[in-house]
């Protein structure tokens, strides 16, 4: 199956637009994308998915690329999944997701328990109010979240001006990007094979707007909507040793929170571990329709 864009129009109206990929038999992994990102945002191999037997679905969130927007929630976005696996007749699956799409990952594991088999989550963010897990974030990542919870009025006129201001230049906004990063994920986004992707992502991802970007961080800012105890679906949790952006001490408080959840650390690694994981991580959500390991 070669990727592809695709849509569906959802009970309220909206548009939904997803990409498959993979063996269009195998087992199927639904994938959220982070912050500012898009349905491509994925490694750009897609034969990695084939040869590994997954049926690989990413999907733009609302207000990402070719989805509508709309104030949605975390609770609300499982609610999509659901119309989306209704649509491709796929009646269990596995999730997964980094950044920004782990609370979407998360919701879907505590509101589809029948549906979802599993769910993977990694660079994840945890609903925390504390400056005593965000100190050692980006100083732009802790005014953010600072701003959403103390000025929310202004943080989509601030995200327009990001998307103005990056726009121009998007590849001296991907190395500033590397610049304040691991080493590994410095690597990793300036890598030949990985760039394209970074940039088709983003530039898809507010190709009309930045109203998705900038609900998604008002969301994370705030009260999930949910309670990560009564999760019962196997969690997985995979966190850089050396993430800048999501610091660990998150990943080590979902742990805690979500009922069963395993933590697997990887030293040296930072936020982007995935994409040096990818046929890994394929490989476990192939498990999805067998007994859990």
């Amino acid at each position: 199956m070669e990727g592809g864009t695709r849509g569906i129009r959802l009970s309220d109206g909206r548009w939904l637009t997803y990409d498959e990929c993979g063996d269009p038999d195998g087992d199927p992994l639904l994938f959220f994308h982070g912050g500012n990102g898009s349905r491509f945002e994925r490694h750009p191999d897609d034969e990695i998915a084939a040869r590994a037997g997954v049926r690989l679905i990413t999907m733009d969130r609302p207000g990402h690329g070719g989805s509508d927007f709309a104030r949605r929630s975390f609770v609300d976005g499982a609610e999509d999944a659901v119309e989306l696996a209704d649509a491709l007749a796929i009646e269990r699956l596995a999730i997964a997701g980094w950044s920004g799409g782990t609370p979407f990952v998360l919701a879907c594991a505590h509101q589809l328990p029948a549906r979802v088999t599993r769910a993977l989550v990694s660079g994840t963010l945890a609903p925390v109010q504390g400056t005593e897990f965000t100190r050692a974030m980006p100083w732009h990542a802790r005014m953010i979240i600072g701003l959403c919870r103390t000025s929310p009025s202004l943080v989509y006129p601030l995200f327009a001006a990001r998307q103005r201001r990056r726009s121009k230049n998007l590849d001296a906004f991907l190395e500033g990007s590397a610049r304040h990063s691991a080493p590994q994920d410095q690597e990793l986004l300036l890598r030949e094979d990985l760039r394209p992707m970074f940039l088709a992502s983003f530039r898809e991802g507010i190709r009309t707007g930045v109203a998705g970007a900038a609900w998604g961080a008002l969301l994370n800012a705030r009260p999930w909507g949910f309670d990560l105890g009564d999760i019962q679906t196997p969690v997985h949790i995979w966190q850089g040793a050396d993430d800048r952006q999501t610091p660990l001490a998150y990943a080590r408080l979902l742990r805690d929170l979500i009922p069963g959840a395993s933590l697997r650390e990887f030293p040296g690694e930072g936020h982007l571990l995935l994409l040096d994981h990818w046929q890994e991580m394929l490989e476990w959500g192939r498990e999805t329709l067998h007994s859990e390991s």
